[in-house]
């Protein structure tokens, strides 16, 4: 299994799933690849922090703390693409800070 995700404090908490019993899933769209990983974390006690945002929560923005720093935007059957910077952009998605 191969997944992408954020690290916080020593937790590491997965939102995609790029790889899964030696099935690629990076061309496939970013809602599967989420709720594979959103499965995996279910079947292993870690907390799924990745639910898509309510209207509410988006117009809170920053007084949703530190924890967040903004949403990211995937196109719809974008293809995963491992970016060679964290500043580097791709078109399958956008990265909207608060």
């Amino acid at each position: 299994c191969l997944f992408d995700g954020e690290v916080e404090g020593s937790a590491y908490y997965p939102f995609e799933a790029l790889m899964l019993n030696g099935q690629d899933l990076r061309a496939e769209c970013p809602s599967v690849r989420a709720s594979v990983a959103k499965a995996h974390c279910q079947m292993n006690g870690i907390p799924w922090l990745f639910d898509q945002p309510t209207e509410a929560w988006l117009e809170a923005g920053k007084k949703n703390g530190k924890r967040w720093e903004g949403v990211v935007l995937k196109k719809l059957k974008s293809r995963y693409l491992a970016l060679p910077t964290a500043t580097a952009h791709t078109p399958g998605w956008t990265k909207m800070r608060w």
